[in-house]
């Protein structure tokens, strides 16, 4: 082939295009159909809707999701799933490009086997991490992960390049992804974008280069430059002559000084500078917030956090306080210990150990020694950002934490991959072991009927469906489970539901901003909304709205017991004791107890639902009430010890 060909005709580009396109069928055939539990509903909702998430916001994640709810055909949770799901896809394409990188910079791989061979390599590395199961389930729901490991893999990747051609404009791009990021999931873009930035510190030292006006292609940078010479850049100064190669400190790439006029203070300020353009997705919260807040007609089913429109506010929302706050609990459940385990469960036992080896052969090589420790650092970054974020291994969201750090151990996977196969002497046994771990890989696509594929994810959906459904006319429905409160804001939004019932979720009632929000689109419901912190008066205030409409309540544990006593049960809520019916719970219908067997997301949403209930029943006395809650706990976590031991508090 000449050496001229297109770069689109390269065993790279087709890698890529390869690895890509699997990632993302293995997510569509696993994306969920309807609204999922967890934070999928909520941000299903505020991408339709253009609303305000959760702190810190995620408005890069509702702004990308927004694009996918223009396609044509399927539901608004299916098509926020194809945003995740695309970006995902994305990220697993940003791990071939990485372990491309890594081992193009190994001298001794790159001279010995090909580039087909390489990206041979660089696909088994990609495919593993995108067929992990918590990058599966990350990327096949309505969520801010996959997307945000996409950014933040790129940052690094454009980093990495800035430093490998000693073009600065890469490092631009990367510090503008980070600033996106941060207006993603700024922890996790944070501590993953050390990585870039350790990628991208050698320009400055390079950038006090001079150009030498008696050679067009030489330049000095002094005794300290010369420590930071790599050998493929000696290779580029061919146009040198030997007593400029005796020289201290040159390099010699050709026309490199053409990037480089920049010094370091402007280098410094351009990457700053692209950075706070990233961070301009930031200007998305008040203008929803401004845009939401003075149309009360919409009524309060689009979601709207906070109240972004002072700085006060934004503050409150892009840092995230509402968290830190929840901090003693979330780590009460944590388990730091198991943090070196994960990613085994995820990547397997051997491409772990591999990717020690990898670090190993990076650091140890001058040439590779800022790229190993760039990938490191980007690692180490995702793993603190677990932690902190309280490392339950139960909870899928930390495997999103762990998205960019699952990653980079794929990277080092590769790169030890690729040095093995230097070792080996015959071709054929070269491609035989490529051919294993690409096909050890590919074995790992997820299956139709295991979890996480979520295809068949649509019990939680239709459980808050059916309980809509049965509510009397006019009904004003109080809800406190958050994703119950985020499962009937996507079916009053998105789907339409039930637009002559009144709504507030209670949780959020506490909050100023919201309870203003409720007052000025449900006028009936002002006197509950502002009395949460008061138990008599917002019993006086039920009773006085329960004249003008049904009054439904969803249990909670923290509801006051002035409201409790006065309360009975009716249908899968409750409601005033003159409204209680003596009619059984309908049961959970099979199907939906066999996705819950599955489906941990799942059976944890209907449990919680059922205990809730039965702890209530049994409090105030509701026996056969509580007898049918046991009985659906019996089917969707008999071995749950909280269950027994309410189960023998209660007889």
């Amino acid at each position: 082939m000449p050496e001229n060909r297109s770069a689109l005709q390269s065993p790279s580009a087709w890698g890529a295009l390869g690895v890509g396109l699997l990632a993302f069928a293995a997510y569509v055939l696993c994306a969920t159909p309807t609204a999922y539990p967890l934070d999928s509903a909520e941000l299903a909702t505020a991408a339709f809707g253009l609303g305000v998430a959760h702190p810190p916001g995620e408005g890069s994640t509702l702004l990308w999701a927004k694009l996918f709810t223009l396609l044509p055909s399927g539901s608004v949770a299916f098509k926020v799933a194809l945003s995740q799901a695309a970006a995902g896809a994305l990220a697993a394409v940003m791990v071939f490009l990485l372990t491309l990188e890594a081992t193009r910079k190994l001298a001794v791989v790159s001279e010995s086997i090909s580039e087909r061979a390489r990206s041979g390599v660089a696909a088994a590395a990609a495919l593993a991490f995108a067929f992990a199961p918590g990058v599966v389930i990350v990327s096949s729901r309505a969520e801010v992960y996959a997307l945000q490991t996409a950014l933040s893999l790129g940052a690094l990747w454009l980093a990495l390049r800035a430093y490998a051609s000693a073009d600065a404009r890469h490092a631009f791009l990367a510090a503008m992804l980070i600033g996106f990021g941060v207006g993603n999931h700024s922890m996790v873009a944070g501590l993953v974008g050390l990585g870039a930035v350790a990628a991208s510190l050698p320009l400055l030292v390079r950038t006090t280069a001079r150009k030498d006006p008696r050679e067009d292609r030489c330049v000095d940078l002094g005794g300290r430059g010369a420590r930071l010479a790599r050998r493929e850049e000696e290779e580029y100064s061919t146009d040198c002559d030997d007593e400029q190669r005796r020289q201290p400190g040159w390099i010699g790439r050709p026309n490199s000084h053409r990037h480089l006029r920049a010094g370091p203070k402007r280098l410094v300020f351009l990457s700053v500078a692209a950075f706070a353009v990233g961070l301009l997705v930031h200007a998305y919260l008040p203008l929803r917030a401004f845009a939401l807040f003075a149309a009360p007609d919409r009524g309060i089913d689009n979601i709207l956090w906070g109240d972004p429109r002072s700085w006060q506010g934004f503050w409150w929302m892009v840092s995230a306080r509402t968290f830190s706050e929840k901090a003693a609990l979330v780590h009460g459940n944590a388990s730091p210990a198991d943090l070196p385990f994960l990613p085994i469960e995820e990547l397997g036992t051997i491409f772990v150990l591999l990717a020690a080896a990898g670090a190993y052969v990076l650091l140890r090589r001058r040439e590779t020694r800022v790229a190993g420790l760039a990938l490191l650092v980007g690692a180490a970054g995702s793993m603190v950002a677990a932690l902190v974020g309280g490392l339950d291994p139960e909870n899928p969201d930390i495997r999103g934490y762990l998205g960019p750090a699952l990653a980079l151990v794929a990277v080092l996977s590769g790169t030890a991959i690729a040095m093995a196969l230097c070792v080996l002497r015959v071709r054929q046994l070269r491609a035989v072991l490529m051919l294993v771990f690409l096909l050890g890989s590919l074995a790992r696509f997820p299956l139709a009927d295991e979890y996480p594929n979520l295809r068949q994810a649509r019990a939680a959906a239709s459980e808050v469906g059916d309980m809509l459904a049965e509510l009397p006319a006019r009904a004003a429905l109080f809800t406190y489970h958050f994703e119950t409160g985020f499962l009937v804001g996507y079916h009053r939004l998105v789907e339409g539901a039930r637009p002559d019932m009144a709504w507030a979720h209670l949780a959020f009632a506490g909050n100023s901003a919201y309870a203003r929000r409720v007052s000025e689109a449900e006028p009936e419901l002002r006197g509950v909304a502002e009395a949460q912190r008061d138990p008599a008066r917002l019993a006086e205030e039920i009773s006085r709205l329960d004249r003008i409409r049904p009054v439904r309540i969803e249990p909670n544990l923290t509801t006051p017991a002035e409201i409790r006593r006065g309360l009975g049960p009716a249908g899968d809520l409750w409601a005033l004791a003159s409204h209680t019916s003596p009619a059984p719970a309908r049961p959970l219908p099979a199907w939906a107890v066999a996705e819950a067997a599955d489906n941990r997301q799942t059976r944890g949403y209907l449990a919680w639902r059922n205990y809730i209930d039965a702890a209530w029943s049994c409090e105030l006395g509701f026996t056969e009430r509580a007898r049918e809650r046991f009985a659906e706990l019996e089917r969707l976590v008999p071995q749950d010890e909280r269950f027994r031991e309410l189960q023998k508090q209660c007889r």
